[in-house]
């Protein structure tokens, strides 16, 4: 496992999956050295996990600047279809549409 950075801009925002200990845990402090990270901007983010956008799609256009250890980066790919789904409830939550 290692600790994926991923870093929003426009509004800037930071967190860190932690997938060290064999779970998937999104932390919203750096636990440890980055072995990767993704940036992205806040429109984007939102479209990949509202299910608007594909992820693969947009990192062969650019639009997902990856960094480090790219094979650790593509294991989050499976856990999208449950990530959206939470996304989607969290916008639900608090009024948003997706």
């Amino acid at each position: 496992g290692m600790v994926i950075g991923i870093h929003i801009k426009q509004p800037d925002l930071d967190f860190w999956i932690d997938t060290r200990g064999g779970d998937v845990v999104v932390r919203e402090e750096q636990p440890g050295e980055e072995g990767a990270s993704l940036t992205l901007t806040a429109d984007l983010f939102h479209r990949l996990y509202t299910g608007q956008e594909n992820a693969m799609l947009a990192f062969t256009k650019g639009k997902i600047k990856p960094r480090g250890k790219v094979a650790g980066i593509m294991q989050l790919t499976r856990t999208m279809p449950s990530a959206v789904k939470v996304y989607k409830e969290y916008l639900a939550e608090k009024g948003l549409q997706p």
